[in-house]
């Protein structure tokens, strides 16, 4: 038997399949790219239906060979009269098995941006398709580009690709000779599940009015300002901030949060943008603010919480005192007409704290409506006019700071006081 040697024939033929190879792979990287990532958005949607379809298209891919998807699209489909020419047939196979494993790739990297930068850009009244234009897919990108890093050879197919897979307040409320309330909430009632966390909460806070919101853990006080902002949805209750009256309509809501800041604990800041990108983003998507306008806001908001030399800083060179003095920042770039505070200095340390309830005191000075949820009980007395003492889901005691402090007429707010007072 001779061996045939391998000569400058052979060297060709395998150059013309590697050409092929390359251009198949480029083909099913792009559009199995783009293929994947509409998968991955309906795996991620809101409708149920949707998400089972997706996933079935998933689960149905990564289950048939991709020679089997080969011959169906080269020789099945000649069958039934549709002739493919082999480069259209071959690409489009690749395309399609691949978007069954990108998409899952897709979907990691969009389910791998925090649970906060969904609710920091839905606070700032941000569309969904917002939300992922600006927030979310360039941070998903980012995500992405390391994982590849780490392993350059998860570009190249087949086998990697296959392989990764929210009772009358004082003067301050007072507004042409009447009382103006900018926030009213009515027998809210929330539960997750079989535990209810508001059982029939009513307040009313006036114009100018700074309420303060305490009490121990689990006592409702973040999710009732979660529920003012929408962020959560109340089970029945009536809620009307800013004149906007809460309810499931999407674009109400989202009118709404134009009106009603909200700062987190965690910051929450697009790591992605500089600081001033983070101030100028929301206003210029949602009210089409121009760029040159929403610079200039940006610089007068950024000067008002005292960092003016940081506009063009990246979160991450900040310290957390002043990621939260820019989350404050990027609320009021909305030109919003109640802000709340969700626990916005628990963890920070005395000197980083100190610096923003300097600029929320500053906040209060200038007439800006507050509800704050703090541990911060000094604070509270000073700058709050009234104080709502949270407990078992319930307003257990309400008044002016100074007094409900000096003299508590319930036995639990009396333990608090003792004990958390500082």
């Amino acid at each position: 038997m001779t061996l045939k040697t391998f000569g400058f024939d052979q060297f060709g033929f395998l150059l013309f399949s590697l050409q092929w190879t390359l251009l198949l792979t480029v083909i099913a990287l792009i559009g199995g790219g783009l293929l994947g990532f509409a998968v991955a958005l309906a795996r991620t949607a809101q409708l149920k239906a949707v998400r089972i379809a997706a996933a079935s298209y998933i689960q149905i891919i990564q289950g048939i060979p991709v020679l089997m998807i080969l011959f169906l699209s080269y020789y099945g489909l000649s069958l039934a009269g549709f002739e493919l020419p082999p480069l259209i047939a071959a690409g489009a196979s690749m395309t399609i098995y691949a978007s069954g494993y990108l998409a899952e790739i897709w979907r990691g990297c969009i389910q791998a941006v925090p649970k906060q930068q969904w609710e920091a850009s839905e606070s700032l009244a941000m569309t969904r398709l917002q939300q992922y234009r600006y927030v979310i897919l360039p941070q998903a990108m980012r995500i992405s580009l390391r994982r590849s890093s780490r392993s350059a050879s998860s570009w190249w197919w087949p086998p990697s690709i296959s392989s990764s897979v929210i009772h009358c307040p004082s003067c301050r409320a007072c507004w042409k000779g009447g009382f103006m309330p900018e926030v009213v909430v009515e027998n809210v009632h929330k539960s997750f599940g079989a535990l209810e966390v508001l059982k029939g909460v009513s307040l009313t806070v006036g114009r100018g009015e700074v309420f303060a919101l305490i009490g121990r853990s689990g006592s409702g006080k973040s999710t009732l300002l979660r529920c003012m902002n929408g962020l959560e949805k109340v089970n029945s209750g009536r809620i009307e901030i800013a004149g906007h009256a809460l309810g499931e309509d999407a674009k109400a809501l989202r009118k709404l949060r134009t009106d009603v800041g909200i700062v987190f604990q965690s910051y929450n800041l697009f790591p992605h943008l500089t600081v001033g990108e983070n101030i100028m983003l929301a206003p210029r998507i949602v009210k089409d603010v121009a760029k040159t306008k929403a610079k200039e806001v940006a610089r007068e908001v950024l000067q008002l919480v005292g960092l003016s030399e940081k506009f063009d800083s990246y979160p991450d060179q900040l310290s957390g005192g002043q990621q939260q003095r820019v989350a404050i920042a990027r609320s009021l770039a909305m030109r919003p007409k109640v802000m709340l505070f969700d626990e916005v200095t628990s963890a920070l340390d005395p000197e980083l704290t100190e610096e923003v309830l300097t600029v929320m005191e500053n906040l209060a000075r200038d007439g800006m409506t507050m509800i704050l949820v703090t541990h911060e009980m000094g604070f509270a007395r000073r700058v709050a006019t009234q104080t709502i003492f949270m407990h078992k889901g319930k307003i257990w005691e309400q008044g002016p700071s100074a007094s409900l402090f000096a003299d508590p007429e319930t036995p639990e707010l009396r333990q608090f006081v003792k004990s958390d007072v500082k």
